[in-house]
């Protein structure tokens, strides 16, 4: 076993596996620690990701009894209603979704809106509206580090799940839902639970499916040329300078939890480049070759002219059928942006008819208009035959994403009709679902789920026909994609003998990446593929031969061979050699950084020698989570990640093939462990234990006007331990060295803050 997920193969009986040992466990408890824990429930998402939650017997100080499963089940709601195993499953998890906030309703707050129907479809399913009073009282509690107060909100609320948006037209204190965004009820809880928000228009970014679709529609192959171009053009600027690459960094999730950008502008602005400092370039490297085998590997383009939004209805009743309003914000000083144009794309992932791609008319709306006051979302009509949601792949306003783009060069030359799939009634008991019933389902799911080799089979059509995602095969395997989606809620599985024939050879763009290796010098490397790749035997190839490929002429093909990462990577670490040869300064940057706070403590008449016992124990706590996280987040058995990866928040390996999601999913939840940890480290740093203890965030109630008296000490000690002592010494890891670079990022944020409070300015001393 290595923690990999099992899945679908039709050359092998695995009965064994999934009917015995997981429903064995399933059935039965797992004993940890002198407790059992009984199975409880599962989501959509956690049953894609083959998991689901175990809880051990709570007791109830009030009822004075143990509490079990079935228990705790019965009083979040009534489930009694719903006889499909898979929805009933689902609600049950709707209540354990994360949620970072919560306000109280008080009754008779919460009222209804009546559902817009039209020929049977539901113009507005999971949507509602939220007066400005209860808002406010959300801001209050939610989003504070934010720039911008969202007016978008995806919620749960007693047995009910979706989007509300501001309605100005509201008065007091009022919550309006609809009944389709009801899934069950029961719940005698008056919390209003925040699931996110729209604090900000999100990237929109290509994919292979979008790529495919929009070349099938008349896009030119050089028109994904030149988008590619531009980014990778823009990758190479941002290694030029510190201010270029603070800026790239701020665009990638992979190091929010290390402050990186600030970091690296802080050290700018005193005369530090971080070029020079070895382990903080290694870092930068391993952020930019993620970016472009993400463009190379998976078509991840960015369009610099498109943004991905919240979908609501326009409750107003003001847009007309065909045009769709659009209002974006990034923050105070940028403003709030209207687009107004014609002729504008609106689609949704995931994309495979032809059909999921739609043009319609960016519109403004009167000065008065409730909509006026909205920010990062994109308002669909309520007028005609079909909600313009539905044609999206099968979208909805409950909470799914939507990408709008207006760059005139991929408007579509010709247009397709979306696609209408029947809906599938779901597969339901004569009786009430029992936890034996949905253990079933789960184990049954895993079994036969075949969503990912749908999706790879209708890439390898659209390129192999004429006609692409046009062809009668595609067309069916979309249609059968559209069933697999809905299995999780209706039950019902895909045959997969129905597939279309097709030829197994693949295109080149399908190939697995060369494996990104660190070399013994510490430098990023790119390892060929060998003859013991077990990615060469994924699939159904019913001979069980590595997959041939061939050189696809389509846009994708095009694109993958246009980006040469070997050279894009050797001519990178060509220039840092030469920088660091020029420079002729040591290989990290810490000490010079120490002396220069020393420096500044002194002119400050400031001491920290007290607080280094403090410090010590911060980088103890700090160094110990830290490698368990590269213990327990390698994907490969017995051996660690590195600390850059985890710093990163990258794990090296493929970008593309069978590891390719499995690594990313788990970089995903490396990169929350490890933001926790940092955060955490931070606080203790910066407001000492008692915050830490309390559970306060950072800056939560702390700008650069509030005054810690000993957040700057603790800082500078920190950073001395970092460089004076030696860190958490691992047998197979070796020494633990990243708490310097958490502790000068501290520093220099400090240093910036007292120089605010005491002298009422934010300039850092240069050197």
């Amino acid at each position: 076993e290595d923690g990999s997920s099992v899945h679908y193969d039709p050359r092998a009986s695995q009965d064994i596996i999934y009917h015995k040992r997981f429903k064995g466990v399933l059935d039965g408890t797992i004993n940890i620690a002198g407790q059992a824990f009984a199975f409880l429930g599962f989501s959509h998402s956690s049953l894609r990701s083959q998991s689901c939650w175990f809880m051990a017997p709570l007791f109830d100080r009030e009822k004075g009894s143990l509490q079990y499963a079935p228990q705790v089940i019965k009083e979040l709601g009534d489930f009694t209603h719903i006889r499909t195993p898979a929805k009933c499953a689902a609600r049950i998890g709707q209540c354990f979704t994360d949620t970072t906030a919560s306000v109280t309703l008080q009754p008779g707050e919460k009222g209804s809106l009546s559902v817009v129907e039209r020929n049977g479809r539901d113009f507005s399913d999971g949507v509602g509206t939220i007066s400005r009073r209860l808002l406010e009282d959300v801001w209050r509690v939610y989003g504070q580090k934010q720039l911008l107060r969202p007016t978008v909100l995806q919620i749960r609320f007693q047995g009910a799940k979706g989007v509300v948006s501001l309605d100005s037209r509201l008065h007091g204190r009022c919550l309006l839902l609809r009944s389709n965004m009801e899934k069950f009820g029961g719940s005698d809880s008056h919390v209003l639970e925040i699931c996110g928000a729209a604090f900000r228009p999100l990237p929109m970014v290509l994919n292979r499916q979008f790529i495919k679709i929009l070349e099938d529609l008349g896009v030119h192959t050089q028109v994904f040329l030149q988008l590619q171009d531009e980014e990778v053009k823009k990758l190479r600027c941002m290694l030029t300078s510190a201010v270029n690459t603070a800026s790239l960094l701020e665009t990638l999730e992979m190091t929010k939890a290390t402050r990186l950008p600030s970091l690296i502008n802080d050290l700018h602005d005193i005369g530090l480049d971080y070029h020079t400092d070895h382990f903080l370039y290694g870092v930068v490297e391993m952020a930019v070759i993620s970016r472009l085998r993400d463009i190379k590997y998976r078509g991840r383009i960015p369009v610099r002219e498109g943004v991905t939004l919240y979908g609501i209805m326009d409750e107003t009743g003001y847009l007309k059928q065909g045009q769709v309003y659009v209002a974006t914000e990034k923050g105070p000083e940028d403003g709030r942006h209207e687009l107004i144009r014609n002729n504008v794309i609106v689609t949704r992932s995931p994309a495979m008819h032809p059909g999921d791609i739609q043009i319609v008319n960016a519109v403004s709306v009167p000065e008065d208009s409730p909509l006026k006051k909205l920010s990062n979302v994109v308002a669909f009509n309520q007028h005609g035959d079909r909600d313009l949601p539905s044609m999206l792949s099968g979208g909805d306003l409950d909470g799914d994403l939507y990408n709008v783009i207006w760059d005139e060069r991929l408007r579509p030359q010709l247009m397709s009709t979306p696609a209408d799939y029947p809906k599938v009634a779901p597969l339901e008991l004569d009786r009430a679902v029992t936890a034996k019933d949905m253990s079933d389902f789960f184990v049954r799911f895993m079994e036969t789920d075949q969503l990912g080799m749908i999706c790879t089979r209708h890439m390898q059509l659209a390129d192999q026909q004429c006609t692409g995602t046009f062809s009668a095969e595609c067309i069916k395997l979309a249609g059968m994609a559209s069933t697999a989606v809905d299995y999780s809620k209706t039950g019902i599985p895909i045959n997969i003998k129905e597939a279309p024939r097709f030829d197994p050879r693949r295109p080149d763009f399908m190939a697995p990446s060369p494996r990104v290796v660190v070399s013994e010098k510490g430098y990023l490397d790119l390892e060929e593929n060998d003859d013991q790749d077990d990615e060469a035997f994924e699939g159904i190839d019913t001979e069980q031969k590595p997959y041939r490929y061939y050189q696809s002429e389509k846009a994708l093909g095009h694109l993958y061979r246009s980006i040469d990462e070997h050279q894009f990577l050797t001519t990178m670490q060509t220039q840092h050699r030469a920088l660091t040869l020029r420079s002729g300064t040591p290989p990290s940057m810490l000490p010079s950084l120490l002396k220069y706070m020393q420096k500044r403590a002194s002119a400050y008449g400031l001491q920290y020698s007290h607080a280094l016992p403090f410090a010590q124990d911060i980088r103890r706590s700090y160094d110990e989570s830290l490698l368990d996280i590269m213990y327990n987040y390698c994907p490969t058995p017995h051996t660690h990640l590195s600390e850059r990866e985890v710093f990163s928040g990258t794990i090296l390996g493929r970008q593309g093939g069978a590891q390719g999601k499995p690594l990313r999913e788990l970089s995903k939840t490396m990169r929350e462990r490890f933001e926790a940890v940092t955060e955490y480290a931070v606080l203790r740093i910066t407001r000492g234990d008692q915050a830490a203890a309390q559970g306060m965030m950072e800056d939560e109630q702390y700008g650069y006007d509030d005054r810690e008296i000993e957040g700057f000490p603790r800082a500078i000690a920190c950073l001395e331990v970092a460089v004076r002592e030696r860190g958490w010494v691992d047998r197979r890891a070796g020494e633990l060295g990243t708490f310097g670079y958490v502790a000068a990022g501290v520093c220099l944020g400090e240093l910036r803050r007292y120089l605010v409070t005491t002298f009422g300015r934010a300039t850092l001393p240069r050197m």
